[in-house]
């Protein structure tokens, strides 16, 4: 799909490119699936060719922030224990 917006009085530069997830990039990070919409019309083919349901991008962002998340707070519980250490 392509998506043609008028021009605006602005000096960036914007680009829009699809991405997707491979089927080992899902697996790998074992990543949820979500049903299809009953409606949506190309439902059947995809399911017939990648089978039941899909893995939405947001997914792996989701994983990628909670697992940043975690690290931060390792990070900082190291921290805070080789702070302790340190006599002043």
């Amino acid at each position: 799909m392509i998506l043609v917006l008028p021009p605006l009085d602005l000096s960036v530069d914007v680009r829009v490119f699809p991405v997707v997830l491979t089927l080992d990039q899902v697996q790998y990070y074992q990543l949820p699936r979500t049903p299809i919409k009953e409606t949506e019309r190309r439902r059947g083919g995809f399911e017939g060719r990648y089978g039941e349901d899909a893995v939405e991008l947001d997914a792996l962002e989701a994983l990628y922030l909670v697992l940043s998340s975690l690290n931060m707070a390792r990070k900082q519980v190291s921290l805070w224990r080789q702070s302790t250490l340190i006599s002043p």
